[in-house]
């Protein structure tokens, strides 16, 4: 082996290695910490993948938008009366990926036409729609709020938010970095004239992204509702 296969040989070593240490101590920190170092990195962990469903669309696509708010609400309201209504929690989450999704099509027909600030800017309005929608409307509680019944223990929750982030991450990374899909996205993002004028579908390929941002979220957004057992629309959209 010659110096620059050992120089390889020992960066794939420690990065197996640092990753070996990470994933030994997220299985094991739930068992040697307090319960309020659980719920911090619980957090942490949440926003993290939540950050990766914007960065989907405002870093890849290039695409400012303040709807993914409305979608991780929509997601949490919904797992949350469902389960209220006495649904399994793993069916109850189903809902919370298939209805924002359906939500960012809706939206996303009339608003992926648009671009730069004019996209902002209905996005905008409609997270403020649904926000003050869920302010009146009397099954999410108003602006009274809207309790959650605890069905998970904390270490249970930590470890379904961590695997789940992980899944999330490891898909976003391989659509994004390995697939034809996350090229298309930078050359819409760096030039979307010229991305229509090499063959690419901008709207339909703007729309899968936007879809498939608000269905990951949504699913945290369901999962954050079990977590934090109180939903109030200032908060949770």
């Amino acid at each position: 082996m010659g110096v620059m296969g050992m120089a390889r040989w020992f960066r794939v070593s420690r990065g197996w290695l640092a990753a070996g240490v990470l994933v030994a101590t997220a299985l094991v920190l739930p068992h040697v910490v307090s319960t309020f170092w659980v719920r911090l990195v619980t957090g942490l962990v949440m926003w993290i993948a939540l950050a990766q469903t914007w960065n989907m669309i405002g870093g890849y696509t290039g695409l400012i938008s303040f709807g993914q708010g409305a979608f991780f609400g929509v997601g949490a309201y919904v797992t949350a009366l469902l389960i209220e209504r006495g649904w399994p929690f793993g069916a109850a989450l189903v809902p919370a990926l298939i209805f924002p999704a359906l939500l960012a099509g809706v939206i996303g027909l009339p608003t992926l036409r648009l671009r730069g600030a004019y996209f902002a800017i209905a996005t905008w309005a409609f997270a403020e729609f649904m926000r003050q929608a869920a302010l009146v409307a009397e099954v999410t509680g108003g602006s009274t709020g809207m309790r959650v019944r605890l069905i998970l223990d904390e270490r249970v929750i930590y470890y379904i938010m961590l695997g789940t982030a992980v899944l999330w991450l490891a898909l976003a990374w391989w659509l994004l970095e390995s697939r034809p899909f996350g090229l298309r996205l930078r050359a819409i993002r760096d030039h979307a004239l010229a991305a229509e004028m090499l063959g690419i579908d901008t709207t339909r390929v703007k729309m899968q992204a936007f879809t498939l941002a608000a269905a990951v979220a949504g699913v945290f957004g369901g999962l954050y509702g079990v977590w934090i057992t109180f939903l109030h629309p200032d908060s949770a959209l």
